[in-house]
């Protein structure tokens, strides 16, 4: 995992990269923190409850999530959440990440990440 190295590291990638995460990420969530022109944004996906007993349970009622937009499909968080008044899925800046979720380090995808990583 790269955000526990010694070593001060920043992930800086598009936005797209961290879009098709969370829609990787249907069975485990993923949540973010990205610094996007210098303020602060949680964007991700939760769920609303858990059935069953771990390690065989399902989450249900899946939330895409960016700050305060709440949608409960995929389809919808990718073309109504707003980011400083343009629609998300049409941004193409580059995000600073500088908080993950643990369950994000368990997908595929996350090796991904490790291409943008930049060292101070």
């Amino acid at each position: 995992m790269f955000f526990k190295r010694r070593k001060k590291k920043r992930v800086i990638c598009p936005i797209p990269v961290l879009l098709g995460i969370i829609q990787e990420s249907i069975d485990v969530g993923a949540s973010f923190v990205i610094l996007f022109y210098g303020k602060e944004y949680k964007i991700g996906l939760d769920f609303e409850d858990y059935v069953g007993y771990p390690p065989h349970g399902t989450f249900i009622n899946p939330i895409f999530y960016l700050e305060e937009q709440e949608f409960d499909n995929f389809e919808a968080f990718k073309s109504q959440a707003m980011l400083e008044g343009r629609l998300l899925v049409e941004r193409t800046e580059e995000v600073e990440v500088i908080e993950i979720d643990s369950g994000v380090v368990k997908l595929p995808s996350y090796n991904q990440l490790e291409q943008y990583v930049v060292e101070e």
